[in-house]
C-alpha cells in the first residue's frame, strides 16, 4: 500500500510489464559515460502507482514578493 515510484532503462519489456501504471519517459545524463562521451544521455522510465502530474499542478512557485 502507499505510493511508490521506480525507474528502469527504457525498453519494451519494462513497458509491457508495468502496463496499467503511470509511465513517464525521460532522458538523463549517463554519468559513467561522461568521461568518454560528453553529453551522453540514455532513456529512462519513471513508473509509479499514482498520477505524477497531479503534484505538479498543486505546487505553487514561491516568491519573496507575494
Amino acid at each position: 500500500k502507499g505510493k511508490w515510484m521506480v525507474s528502469y532503462n527504457d525498453c519494451e519489456f519494462i513497458r509491457e510489464l508495468y502496463a496499467g501504471y503511470t509511465i513517464t519517459a525521460v532522458t538523463r545524463i549517463n554519468n559513467l559515460a561522461q568521461r568518454y562521451d560528453g553529453g551522453c544521455q540514455y532513456a529512462e522510465l519513471l513508473i509509479s502507482n499514482y498520477d505524477t502530474s497531479e503534484r505538479a499542478k498543486a505546487i505553487k512557485q514561491l516568491s519573496l514578493f507575494d
